[in-house]
């Protein structure tokens, strides 16, 4: 039978800026395992590299993030740090750099080049790149009253604005101008069933109307106990709507009683309607220690108003993320899916060997960021780090087999608006600019 499991969600924290990795070149290699008209795998082969997200550009070239575990440095010192990579149409790697922290977020920009965000136990550091992975500036933001928390449902915390300015959640929004100086930042907070709520930032867009769109997570536990662990039945959705300055306008509670569940998407559909979708686990039988686990998409207004929910019942343990195409969405899990506008599935593939964390797409082009241990690299060592390239509208590999998706009715026990408190806090963040050392990861 399966395992009892608990879903701890930490964040591993690094202190330091000035230490830096050099990586060589030897252990490291880069294999295509499959191309065949518009889909390419590739896999990179380097201990301790797990990858966190990967997002597409206007010129089809991707950036990816990732962790570098146990790596020791010049003295044999071993800590946790992270890298950035470039890469090219055809998935070749353009750049990687290394960095002295654990957690990590990237995104590429609207007029080229890449944004880059890092966070030690004190402060977060945003840098911007060119498109060469020339560094033209560094801040640093300290005495923030919040934490992110850098985990499996957390890896959509910062956009690029319509301003080329920048928006980061954590349990507030922090709104930055094109050069990082900070405009604005506020603090959300509310009250639950019995004790204050844990609130966790998830997910962020902008809005039409100039304002944004937050999908966060939070934990209402019970009187008699109950931590916010998955057997504590105590995670749901909150989404909430801000205008331009952050100012609330509206606030939705979405939950059920015995199922956790927690939001990793926020996506603003053709009508302006907001589509989000995360994880979701639920007890079987009721005070079991058995599970299923679900892939819950809720679909609101621009008012917040619930239009409709699904549940997809997908591989126990498995966490879905969400991107829009022209016809629906595409989703990557245990496999990949694709959804109409209804949330209907098209179709779904997988490879058992394969698990794909986290997708993106520009349209009709998606690209998936994985891990498998399932193809040999060019070294005949087993691949760490999976890349894979495809046609929405035509996905086709010999690689991927269908597979059927159970679809489920989400039925909340909680639906409702909630108030939340708003904290300017604005003047408790310092700024600076800084140097972080970062230096190249050669893996070709």
């Amino acid at each position: 039978m399966k395992k009892n499991i608990i879903i701890v969600l930490s964040v591993v924290l690094v202190v330091g800026i000035v230490l830096v990795l050099t990586l060589h070149a030897g252990k490291n290699s880069v294999s295509e395992i499959y191309k065949k008209q518009d889909t390419i795998i590739k896999t990179i082969d380097r201990d301790g590299f797990t990858e966190e997200t990967i997002h597409i550009d206007k010129n089809a070239e991707c950036v990816i993030t990732g962790r570098m575990s146990e790596i020791p440095d010049e003295q044999g010192l071993i800590s946790n740090r992270s890298f950035i990579m470039v890469l090219d149409s055809s998935l070749n790697i353009k750049w990687a750099k290394s960095t002295p922290f654990y957690d990590i977020w990237a995104i590429p920009l609207k007029d080229n080049g890449f944004a880059l965000l890092n966070q030690d136990e004190d402060s977060l550091y945003l840098t911007k790149f060119d498109d060469d992975g020339i560094v033209l500036w560094s801040k640093k933001y300290a005495q923030i009253p919040f934490h992110l928390n850098a985990s499996f449902a957390t890896k959509n915390v910062i956009i690029e604005t319509q301003d080329r300015g920048f928006a980061i959640l954590g349990v507030g929004i922090i709104k930055l101008d094109s050069s990082g100086n900070i405009e604005w930042a506020k603090e959300y907070s509310g009250q639950g069933t019995y004790w204050p709520l844990s609130m966790t930032g998830s997910a962020i867009t902008e809005t039409e109307d100039g304002g944004y769109a937050s999908a966060l997570w939070i934990m209402d536990p019970p009187r008699g106990g109950g931590s916010g662990a998955v057997w504590g039945c105590c995670n749901d959705f909150l989404v909430i709507k801000t205008d331009s300055k952050g100012n609330l306008i509206s606030s939705r509670w979405i939950g059920r009683n015995l199922t956790n569940e927690g939001p990793n998407s926020l996506i603003v559909d053709e009508k302006g309607n907001f589509v989000v979708s995360g994880w979701g686990v639920t007890i079987q039988p009721p005070g079991g220690t058995d599970y299923t686990t679900s892939f819950p998409i809720v679909i609101l207004d621009k008012n917040l108003n619930v239009m409709s929910l699904k549940d997809l019942i997908v591989q126990e343990g498995d966490c879905y993320y969400l991107s829009k195409t022209p016809d629906g969405y595409i989703g990557t899990g245990s496999g990949i899916v694709e959804l109409d506008n209804n949330l209907n599935v098209k179709w779904a593939k997988r490879n058992k060997d394969i698990a794909l964390s986290y997708v993106d797409t520009d349209g009709c082009t998606f690209v998936a960021v994985g891990n498998s241990t399932s193809f040999l690299s060019s070294n005949d060592n087993r691949s760490q780090i999976l890349i894979m390239k495809g046609d929405v509208r035509n996905f086709k590999s010999d690689k991927f087999k269908n597979f059927e998706i159970k679809e489920d009715q989400f039925t909340p026990d909680i639906n409702k608006l909630v108030n939340l408190h708003t904290e300017d806090i604005t003047s408790k963040i310092s700024v600076t600019p800084t140097k972080i050392k970062l230096e190249s990861v050669d893996l070709e």
